[in-house]
């Protein structure tokens, strides 16, 4: 064969190489981005519950989006007024503050109820989940005595344990070591009122109750290494002190007064920390604040915190519409407690029922 037809065939052999490997790699590419970004390993994740509501109506919104800004699945369900938020291994729980329903989601499913059974009653101001058992505390009203709330303590499959009335307006509530802690404010008839600390034996069904700084109410407890830490408010709802208390004793040991308000207060590794404007602090064991551990970047109205192992969630309303408005726009920081990692999510909730919000981050982090 002369040179020329050797050349001529090599090149045309060439040329249909060339040809098949783009075709190869169109379809590589054609099977990656069709196939593979839709299986279900690939999917997005699911990372937070987002619940708006209003206050006046029932019909809420229950969003799941992922920490991509994803919207995974949402629905609307016969809630009203839904503000707090209890959170324990597997378990949700939405509740409303006015209206007198809950809303619990597990990984059988979720369940709607009523606290007694009792839709006309009213809703809680203080909720939490303790060692297979649900502790909420009802609005309740004025008597000779004050104002008196009623605690209800149920196990997790909705049975009633005991109830109690209680001489408090609580705001929290968090159990440590087979005991109930509640706080908030002792409220007399003729208007004034006082920090007030219930503390509730959830075996022998017993409480007490210890009022402290009038013309002040507690915002949030938490037990940490022996003590109770109590942020207080004045009457302007400014909350710039903590009370500290022996668990045990009850016995106010001290009071730490801070340069900024706080917005939560949380427990990691022993130690207190505080969300305070836009900054994580640690409280030393000499009720000093330390030095500033991480610094985020403040954006918006702070609604919510919750603390789950090594992460702590908060969330941010960023609108500024009013109530009219069917628009929200929100933010979720997911920050890594040990590591100072943090991952932020920002969504925006079209055509929802209300302004009100809770959110409540999934058992496990997801990435």
């Amino acid at each position: 064969m002369p040179k020329i037809e050797k050349a001529k065939t090599k090149l045309i052999i060439l040329n249909v190489l060339f040809i098949l490997s783009c075709a190869i790699s169109i379809l590589a590419y054609r099977y990656l981005t069709n196939v593979n970004l839709s299986a279900p390993s690939l999917k997005p994740k699911p990372a937070y519950y987002l619940m708006s509501s209003s206050m006046l109506n029932k019909g809420a919104q229950l969003s799941l989006i992922s920490r991509t800004n994803d919207l995974i699945s949402k629905e609307r369900l016969n809630l009203q007024d839904i503000s707090k938020v209890a959170l324990t291994s597997g378990r949700i729980l939405f509740a409303g503050e006015r209206a007198n329903n809950l809303l619990e989601i597990t990984e059988k499913g979720q369940k709607q109820f009523h606290l007694l059974d009792n839709p006309a009653y009213s809703g809680v101001t203080a909720i939490c989940y303790g060692k297979d058992q649900l502790i909420s505390v009802m609005n309740g009203n004025m008597t000779k005595e004050g104002y008196q709330s009623l605690l209800v303590v149920q196990d997790l499959a909705g049975n009633l344990l005991f109830q109690k009335v209680i001489p408090l307006f609580a705001q929290k509530a968090v159990v440590n070591g087979g005991k109930a802690y509640i706080v908030g404010a002792a409220v007399k008839n003729d208007g004034n009122f006082a920090c007030a600390l219930t503390v509730v034996d959830l075996q022998a069904k017993t409480s007490a109750t210890y009022e402290t700084e009038a013309e002040h109410k507690y915002k949030d407890v938490i037990a940490c290494a022996g003590k109770l830490y109590c942020l207080s408010g004045d009457r302007n709802a400014i909350h710039k002190e903590i009370h500290i208390y022996d668990s045990e004793t009850l016995q106010l040991n001290d009071k730490i007064y801070l340069p900024e308000e706080a917005a939560a207060l949380f427990e990691f590794n022993d130690k207190l920390h505080l969300l305070i404007g836009n900054k994580i602090q640690t409280l030393s064991a000499a009720g000093k604040l330390e030095k500033e551990l991480y610094t985020l970047q403040q954006n918006g109205r702070f609604v919510q915190a919750h603390k789950q192992g090594e992460h702590l969630y908060m969330l941010y309303k960023q609108s500024g519409a009013g109530s009219e408005s069917r628009t929200i726009k929100v933010q979720i920081v997911d920050l890594h407690l040990r590591y100072g990692s943090k991952v932020v999510t920002d969504y925006t909730l079209e055509n929802q029922p209300g302004q009100l919000l809770a959110f409540a981050p999934l058992p496990t982090p997801t990435l």
